[in-house]
C-alpha cells in the first residue's frame, strides 16, 4: 500500500465512523421526538456517538491505536445488539463498515511504516523490507473469523431450537472457548515476529481477545446466578 492508498483508506474509515455516529444520532433523536421506537434509546447511545467521533478524529490523525479501537468498539456494539435482539439482520451492513475499518487499520500502519523509514533529511533508511505474511497471524485471524461465524449461527438458530440443535450449539460454545484462547496466543506470537506483516495478527488479537472476554464475562455471570 503506497501513501496515496493509505491516505484514502484512512479517510474512508473516518467517513464510515462519521456515518455510523450520524445514523445513531438521527435515529435516537427521531425516537425521542416521535415516540416511535426505532431504537431502544438510552444515555449509552449518546456516549457511543461521542466515543465514535473521538476515535474517528484519532484515525484522521493517523493513530494506529484509534484505528484498532474503532474496529474493536464497533464489533462489541454490533455483537451486543445481535445478542439482545436475537437476530443478525444488520450483518451485511456491519460487514461493510468492518471492511472500511480494517482498511483504516491497514492505512494507519502503512502510513507509519513509510514515515518511519524516512529520516529527517528525507533519506531512506536501510531497513529490511517486510514482504512476508505472518503464519501465526493468519491462523489467529482464521480462528477469530470462525468464532465470528459461530456467534452468528448461535444467534440465528439458538432461540427456539430443538434439543439436538441446542446440544450442537453447546459443543460449539465449548470448542469456541478453546479456539479463542488459541487464536489469541497465535496472534500475540504473530505480533512479536520480526519482519512480518502484522495486519492479520492485529485482527486476530482483536477478534479472539473480544470473544475471550465475552466468554469470561458469561462465565462470571453464570457463576453469580448460581450463587458463587
Amino acid at each position: 500500500m503506497d501513501y496515496v492508498k493509505a491516505d484514502k483508506a484512512v479517510k474512508n474509515a473516518v467517513i464510515a465512523a462519521l456515518v455510523s455516529a450520524g445514523v445513531t444520532a438521527v435515529l435516537s433523536v427521531f425516537t425521542i421526538f416521535t415516540n416511535v421506537e426505532v431504537l431502544p434509546v438510552s444515555p449509552a447511545f449518546f456516549v457511543d456517538i461521542v466515543v465514535m467521533l473521538g476515535l474517528a478524529f484519532g484515525v484522521y490523525k493517523k493513530s494506529r491505536v484509534c484505528a484498532v479501537l474503532l474496529l474493536l468498539y464497533y464489533l462489541i456494539g454490533q455483537i451486543s445488539v445481535w445478542l439482545s435482539l436475537g437476530n443478525v439482520s444488520s450483518l451485511p451492513m456491519a460487514l461493510v463498515f468492518c471492511y472500511f475499518y480494517v482498511q483504516g487499520i491497514r492505512g494507519t500502519f502503512a502510513y507509519h511504516s513509510m514515515t518511519s523509514n524516512v529520516s529527517l533529511d528525507d533519506e531512506p533508511k536501510k531497513t529490511t523490507e517486510v514482504t512476508k505474511r505472518s503464519i501465526p497471524g493468519i491462523i489467529s485471524f482464521t480462528l477469530g473469523a470462525g468464532l465470528f461465524v459461530t456467534i452468528v449461527v448461535i444467534v440465528l438458530f439458538g432461540s427456539g431450537a430443538s434439543q439436538g440443535i441446542k446440544i450442537v450449539i453447546g459443543l460449539l460454545m465449548m470448542t469456541s472457548i478453546l479456539a479463542s484462547v488459541t487464536g489469541l496466543v497465535f496472534g500475540i506470537v504473530g505480533l512479536i515476529q520480526k519482519n512480518r506483516r502484522r495486519l492479520f495478527s492485529v485482527l486476530g488479537v482483536i477478534l479472539n481477545g473480544l470473544f475471550s472476554f465475552l466468554y469470561v464475562a458469561a462465565a462470571v455471570s453464570f457463576a453469580q446466578n448460581l450463587g458463587f
